[in-house]
């Protein structure tokens, strides 16, 4: 049986989604920290941040 890459819950399709759930938390974590400087509430990123990180990957 052939290791799936390409197709759902492939492989390459796992990777490339928790790759980029990492960029959208890295980004987001650094969104809180410049609202933060600023003076801004980061409530709303804090919670779009928590919702990226318990998000599963198809």
């Amino acid at each position: 049986m052939a290791i799936s890459i390409l197709q759902d819950g492939g492989i390459l399709e796992n990777l490339l989604c928790e790759l980029g759930r990492l960029v959208l938390f890295l980004l987001l974590t650094l969104a809180i920290i410049v609202a933060q400087l600023f003076g801004f509430d980061p409530a709303p990123i804090i919670a779009a941040r928590d919702a990226i990180a318990t998000a599963d990957c198809p």
